[in-house]
């Protein structure tokens, strides 16, 4: 039995009552089939909790999860759910003990820059009041972890982009396209990998529909009608085919870049190229792209890598996530203490140079 609250949250003693009682039966019900439960969505919104109120989530984490931990002693409780990375937020409730109750700790990260979680950015961005008005970045979450003392999790449990404008569920600035939100996805996931996150979600794989008129929330990577796939599908899938988890930072390898071309990227600095370093077994990969504003297409710039000195490496290979293809790097200068690639092409989307 579930009491009906007009979307704010179970606060009264009635309301948890009754919540508890429902999450009793959901857990007892799925409990061999479910490992991880999350404990409700954005509760630092209007939309999902009324007036934001850190306490009362922080009491309702505590509540639900003793009782999720007596009927499975083995599940995992996701904490957190914010909209955002809203440190501030995050940091009271840190402040009233939820690190005791979680093992992982979960943001939803949405914004047209995905590079704002990782470095701290001066970006215009449209957002509703109750959002944080600058964008924090990732550390200061993981600082709040490491000071519990808890062995907790950082996931990315929700972030998603548009390929149309005017659509449901995105407050954010465009510009929208099919290849704007496959660029976008790629750039996501390799920031979200560059952040040493243990989880990475995309949100949605399917676009759903107001169910009372044309207004279709467009995050989805597959069309509402007969279910086509979009651009951004074909990228998610070469993305995950080839980082399959297989991975982990690489923080002894280094490199640079110098622009050789901008291309259809005017002004763009070196300072502006962002990259993600990851080993997979003997193989460094390298991502790289341009952090500029996403655009439909683009000429594309050349730029120079020169990599740390990589022993006994054979060949180098550049992945183009857009076309699934692998292309051999053959310009390639040994400087005894680096090796330089020359000419790679430069986008507003990542490139992968796989050395092995």
């Amino acid at each position: 039995h579930v009491v009906h609250t007009n979307k704010k949250p179970p606060i009264s003693d009635k309301e948890v009552r009754l919540w508890l009682n429902f999450v009793e039966q959901v857990v007892t019900r799925y409990k061999d089939d479910i490992r991880y439960w999350e404990i409700w969505n954005e509760p630092n919104t209007t939309w999902f909790w009324g007036t934001p109120n850190a306490k009362e989530y922080a009491a309702l984490v505590a509540q639900s999860s003793k009782l999720i931990r007596e009927i499975d002693a083995d599940c995992k409780i996701i904490g957190g759910s914010l909209a955002r990375v809203d440190v501030p937020y995050a940091k009271e409730l840190f402040e009233l003990g939820i690190a005791n109750h979680i093992d992982v700790f979960s943001f939803h990260p949405y914004g047209v820059f995905p590079e704002a979680s990782r470095k701290k950015m001066k970006v215009q961005v449209k957002m509703p009041l109750v959002y944080e008005p600058v964008m924090n970045t990732v550390d200061g979450l993981q600082q709040l972890i490491d000071e519990s003392g808890r062995d907790i999790e950082l996931w990315q449990g929700e972030c998603g982009y548009p390929s149309a404008i005017n659509g449901s569920g995105w407050n954010g600035t465009g510009p929208y396209s099919k290849n704007i939100q496959a660029k976008w996805i790629l750039r996501r996931g390799f920031t979200d990998l560059g952040l040493g996150l243990n989880v990475s979600a995309y949100f949605m794989i399917k676009e759903n529909k107001n169910p009372y008129r044309e207004y279709y929330n467009f995050k989805g990577l597959l069309e509402f009608h007969e279910l086509r796939p979009k651009v951004g599908y074909d990228v998610y899938r070469n993305l995950n085919a080839i980082v399959n988890g297989a991975y982990y930072l690489d923080t002894l390898t280094t490199c640079e870049f110098e622009i050789i071309n901008e291309g259809g990227l005017p002004g763009l600095k070196t300072k502006n190229i962002a990259s993600t370093i990851l080993r997979k077994g003997d193989q460094i990969w390298i991502a790289y792209w341009g952090v500029t504003h996403m655009q439909n297409s683009v000429n594309e710039g050349q730029v120079d890598l020169k990599i740390s000195k990589i022993n006994e490496a054979k060949s180098y290979d550049l992945v183009d996530f857009f076309s699934g293809n692998i292309y051999e790097i053959n310009d390639v200068l040994d400087e005894g203490s680096s090796v330089q690639l020359k000419g790679l092409p430069l986008s507003d989307y990542p490139y992968l140079v796989r050395v092995k």
